[in-house]
């Protein structure tokens, strides 16, 4: 079994007593029932149940995760007020379901954000479902200080959504370790992103990966698809000096010394 496990061979996975690292698209499909990916991954973490399993997460994934969350509640937030709208403004008698109110987070906001995306046609709808770049219009948002403010709300909610996963890991006996990372963990990332042709954020979750010694890297991101991942080139074959680093694992890696590695020196 290759250390990096994407769809096509996490049906293989054997983790009695692994260490695994999951990567931030693999718990956002977790997350995601609507996810095509999600009952795959959560059979994946059915098995990992009671079978004293080591999850190592960091501060790269916590982010990552909280950060995609709440611009997804914010984009389904205004789904929701779009297709209810009709309720929402009283045209005709309806009532909200719980669900309903549960993705709207807070009815005020979604309507204000709502009427000002309109307004300024950052936003558009092709049935009930948004159409807008969300990172464009969170920063938009942020530009009127009482609307900051309320963006709060949905990054709380992201927060709870992600804390909600830890405890379901938990629940599964799952024991969570949290890795540093350091400058060596970026100093190894960045000679990934020459070695493997990783962006720097996919680099680091998999320097974190390989220098805390965990079994498996588990993805769902294209990137990891292709060939040369799949077959075992992960381990660093291709350049003996990482794996000699990755054996030592030193206080902190020597710049010069990667420097040397990417032969960028």
């Amino acid at each position: 079994m290759s250390f990096v496990v994407t769809s096509s061979n996490i049906r293989d996975l054997d983790v009695t007593q692994a260490s695994v690292y999951m990567d931030a698209c693999f718990i956002l499909a977790a997350l995601n029932i609507d996810d095509n990916r999600h009952d795959r991954v959560m059979d994946v973490l059915d098995r990992l149940s009671d079978r004293g399993v080591r999850w190592v997460t960091s501060n790269h994934i916590s982010s990552e995760v909280v950060d995609n969350l709440f611009k997804i509640k914010v984009l389904r937030a205004l789904q929701v007020y779009h297709e209810k709208i009709a309720y929402l403004q009283g045209r005709y008698k309806g009532v909200l379901t719980k669900q309903d109110r549960m993705e709207l987070v807070d009815e005020s906001a979604a309507r204000d954000f709502y009427n000002l995306l309109r307004k300024h046609g950052l936003i558009n709808f092709r049935g009930k479902y948004a159409q807008g770049n969300a990172y464009e219009i969170v920063k938009f948002i942020k530009r009127f200080p009482h609307l900051r403010r309320t963006l709060q709300v949905y990054y709380k909610s992201a927060v709870t959504t992600y804390r909600g996963f830890i405890r379901m890991l938990a629940d599964y006996d799952i024991r969570m370790e949290h890795a540093p990372s350091d400058q060596s963990i970026e100093l190894l990332a960045l000679a990934y992103t020459h070695l493997h042709r990783l962006d720097m954020p996919d680099a680091l979750h998999l320097a974190v990966a390989r220098w805390s010694d965990c079994d498996y890297f588990l993805t769902l991101d294209g990137d990891f698809e292709s060939a040369y991942f799949e077959e075992d080139t992960l381990q660093d074959s291709a350049d003996p000096q990482i794996e000699e680093l990755l054996q030592v694992k030193p206080p902190n890696i020597e710049q010069d010394r990667i420097l040397t590695i990417l032969k960028i020196a």
